[in-house]
């Protein structure tokens, strides 16, 4: 199952352990933030038992955005809320704080697919560790475009959202720097194995797909 459509791949029997392997984690997809108004703030919507709305400055100090702040262990509710409030933005969801999920809206038509990931690496720095996502071709053009905007990306791995990056300058490198916060000592263990599991598959690629093995059975 890829996304919301199923297929069926026929492979050697001997094969089948790494065809499972390959499909497990490194799937990556990098947006545009999207600076509109979270539907449910301007609806006024009530919010289920520990849900609040909670909000963050953009550029401007005078400019803030909304969002939903949900306990870890309730992601499934969060995301049903989404589905059924939508906006003019796509919504994801990815951790804050050490034991909550917030809200996230990212205009769908913009994207950075897994597929234009050319190198995946991770460093310590002064500040903590860094994941460094390089992407090639339209990948590296649409950072480059965005970033002259001053464009917040939004990278999200295996279905919730790493972090976010506001790009301060032009990208002209097609390389995009992401920190690692709430990690604590283990952000470079963990910085490292997101760079393999996105570096790692076959071919040297990501992909822009959540891929779900449903069913196996010989021919």
């Amino acid at each position: 199952k890829i996304g919301g459509e199923q297929i069926h791949v026929d492979v050697p029997a001997d094969q089948a352990a790494a065809v499972k392997k390959a499909l497990e984690g490194g799937r990556l997809d990098v947006y545009l933030f999207d600076e509109q108004a979270d539907p449910l703030a301007s609806k006024g919507k009530d919010l289920p038992a520990g849900f609040r709305l909670a909000q963050e400055s953009l550029k401007s100090d005078d400019e803030v955005v909304h969002f939903v702040v949900a306990p870890k262990d309730h992601r499934a509710d969060l995301e049903q809320l989404l589905a059924e409030n939508p906006g003019a933005g796509r919504a994801l969801v990815g951790p804050t704080g050490a034991a909550d999920l917030r809200s996230y809206y990212v205009q769908s038509d913009r994207a950075v697919r897994g597929e234009m990931l050319a190198a995946a690496s991770a460093e310590q720095g002064d500040s903590g560790a860094t994941l460094i996502l390089t992407f090639e071709g339209s990948g590296k053009n649409l950072l480059r475009w965005s970033s002259k905007e001053g464009a917040r990306f939004v990278v999200q791995i295996d279905g919730l959202v790493l972090g976010t990056v506001q790009a301060d300058a032009e990208i002209t490198d097609g390389v995009l720097r992401v920190p690692l916060q709430g990690e604590g000592d283990g952000a470079l263990g963990r910085a490292k194995a997101l760079a393999a599991s996105l570096a790692g598959k076959a071919g040297g690629l990501a992909l822009s797909h959540l891929t779900v093995l449903s069913e196996e059975r010989p021919l």
